[in-house]
């Protein structure tokens, strides 16, 4: 069963309050959960359609170029419609403006380094991966946008999100409240164990967030998912919703935690319909 959740008040445990999301139909294959909200189309695929990220070392890259081409075709998804960042937990971004001269199924067609592709034109995709980090998908309907954002534990204290949204503000004249945001499947607190270390950089990088520690039995854990639908709440982001998906114990997902290093990778595409 896939739950899809309107963040209304949440406590830093992470339990919240929910409603149905409106204007919107749902649908699950074999291969992926597919999200259609007004012109918007969602995907992420599930651990049954293959390794998507050719970051993964140990897995080889003529799987996941054969795995992103079964999967595009049967979507029918355009292969050099798709923009394919190399990811680097940090707040840079690609624009999607055009179709790319490069088939987004091969190695080669990484576009550099960043987190985010924001899609301006419809039938052109953001693609990013992801295991046990949030994937994040961006709305904005004023603007006629939308983003596919990879945010990890470092991107979610370091507030990479609300450097990009700042910045698309300011280039597309809309404000915070014209943002609609989908977290997808994403590790949960209670399988996200952290040590010392990661509390100590928490300190360092952003006291804040230390709020989204649990203490359990004398183990910590980070709420990864709560902290950043709790930033993107503060910035006035209202319409905010999630699938309540853990990578880590939900069989249809890879998880980097549980299977590293030979996990495999699911992707998150998001593109306008037209």
């Amino acid at each position: 069963m896939i739950v899809i959740a309107k963040i209304m008040k949440v406590n830093y445990s992470g339990e919240n309050n929910i409603t149905t999301m409106k204007n919107s139909s749902l649908k699950e294959t074999e291969d992926c959960i597919l999200l259609i909200h007004e012109n918007y189309k969602i995907i992420f695929t599930k651990k049954d359609a293959g390794n998507f990220s050719f970051q993964q070392p140990f897995i080889d890259e003529n799987l996941t170029t054969n795995s992103r081409k079964k999967f595009f075709e049967k979507f029918e998804i355009p292969s050099k419609n798709v923009y394919n960042p190399i990811l680097e937990h940090g707040s840079k971004y690609f624009l999607a403006d055009k179709p790319l001269n490069i088939d987004a199924c091969y190695k080669n067609s990484q576009i550099g380094i960043g987190d985010a592709v924001l899609v301006l034109k419809p039938d052109l995709y953001g693609m990013i991966t992801f295991a046990d980090c949030i994937p994040l998908a961006l709305l904005n309907r004023k603007a006629n946008i939308c983003a596919a954002i990879h945010l990890g534990w470092k991107g979610v204290i370091d507030l990479a999100i609300l450097k990009m949204i700042s910045a698309w503000n300011k280039i597309y004249d809309v404000s915070n409240v014209d943002w609609e945001a989908i977290i997808g499947p994403s590790i949960f607190a209670n399988n996200f164990e952290v040590q010392s270390d990661f509390i100590e950089n928490l300190n360092k990088s952003n006291r804040s967030m230390t709020k989204f520690l649990i203490n359990i039995e004398n183990k910590y854990y980070f709420n990864n998912r709560v902290a950043l639908s709790t930033t993107l709440q503060d910035i006035g982001i209202y319409s905010c919703f999630q699938l309540d998906i853990d990578t880590f114990s939900d069989s249809r997902f890879s998880s980097y935690r549980k299977e590293k290093p030979y996990n495999m990778t699911q992707a998150l595409l998001v593109t306008m319909i037209k």
